[in-house]
């Protein structure tokens, strides 16, 4: 069956009308052979929106899927996997903190996921599509003597192929149910002011901007 014919004759049925052009002249159709090229394609068709001026963010386009499951009206992509992160996974993740903006070597990476492995109050989520990793959240338990201990987001990154597909909201329910497991009852993350695009996911993912700070750091020595 030619998808594309069935499809016109469908809808051109439903509009009350037959023989009618139903396709745009420029639109053409052709196999989709690996998740890859569909994820492209979703990305594609979710940012047109923005493209076109209508919109800021195509999650505030209301027509679209990704529109609709921004507003709990349709459901997210599914993901194949998200699980704990491995030392094998380093160079995955070092590439993904690079996008997030902290560069690392793939050595350093491994290091720093083998030291986390086994505790109870760290963990790191991967989330992957077949087997392509497509992002990771880091999240903790912290101790202050002026507050009863939260879980803190320490870091979030999406990879830009897979943005706007549900894998971010998908990561932090991950993270999240880590946290009720350990009987915490708030979460907390940061994000630099600049990331505006990340402001909105949190608010709608129901997490409050409760203040802007300034941080100060200071380096060490060995002394």
């Amino acid at each position: 069956m030619n998808v594309k014919s069935a499809s016109a004759r469908a809808g051109n049925a439903a509009l009350g009308r037959a023989g009618q052009p139903f396709w745009q002249s420029e639109s053409y159709d052709h196999w989709v052979r690996s998740d890859q090229e569909r994820n492209s394609i979703i990305q594609y068709i979710h940012r047109n929106p923005v493209r076109a001026g209508l919109v800021t963010s195509p999650e505030d386009w209301p027509w679209s899927s990704l529109g609709m499951a921004a507003h709990g009206a349709a459901p997210q992509v599914t993901l194949t996997t998200i699980r704990a992160i491995t030392p094998a996974d380093a160079a995955s993740a070092a590439q993904l903190s690079a996008e997030l903006g902290y560069p690392v070597a793939k050595e350093t990476m491994e290091q720093r996921i083998t030291a986390l492995e086994g505790r109870n109050d760290h963990a790191v989520f991967l989330a992957c599509v077949d087997e392509t990793a497509a992002g990771w959240i880091d999240v903790g338990v912290v101790h202050h003597l002026q507050s009863e201990p939260y879980g803190e987001i320490g870091g979030f990154v999406v990879s830009e192929q897979y943005r706007s597909s549900g894998i971010g909201k998908q990561l932090i329910a991950r993270a999240e149910a880590w946290m009720r497991e350990r009987g915490l009852r708030r979460a907390l993350v940061r994000s630099q002011i600049v990331r505006e695009k990340a402001h909105r996911f949190y608010l709608r993912e129901g997490y409050a901007r409760v203040k802007t700070s300034a941080v100060f750091e200071k380096e060490l020595s060995g002394e």
